[in-house]
């Protein structure tokens, strides 16, 4: 068997181009800036900054700056569900996976085996 065979696809060799350097470092940072302009990135940051919202809630009426007791009380229950919404938020966006990859990727194994 050859080196090459046992090269993984994705790595450049070492007598490339600069060109064809700079190419794979564009690539990976164009997936990069792909997968960060998702719905998946606009969902994290919308949990976090309910996460960071509802504590910051939570901190003002623990310090007692809500002056009535019952409204302080009703905020800091809600601002306390609401940062629970916020961190199953989080981490749904980021535990995400496409389906659809995955079976894309069974398709295509069934129908190579085939051939």
């Amino acid at each position: 068997m050859d080196d090459h065979e046992h090269r993984p696809e994705k790595q450049i060799p070492s007598g490339a181009s600069e060109n064809t350097k700079n190419a794979g470092r564009n690539e990976k940072i164009s997936n990069f800036f792909d997968k960060a302009h998702s719905v998946d990135a606009l969902h994290f940051i919308a949990g976090f900054s309910q996460v960071f919202l509802g504590l910051v809630v939570v901190v003002i009426s623990v310090m007692g700056l809500i002056q009535p007791f019952w409204l302080s009380t009703t905020l800091s229950i809600v601002a306390s569900v609401t940062t629970m919404i916020g961190v199953y938020f989080c981490y749904s966006a980021v535990s995400n996976f496409d389906t659809d990859t995955l079976l894309r990727d069974a398709m295509r194994r069934i129908v190579e085996d085939q051939n």
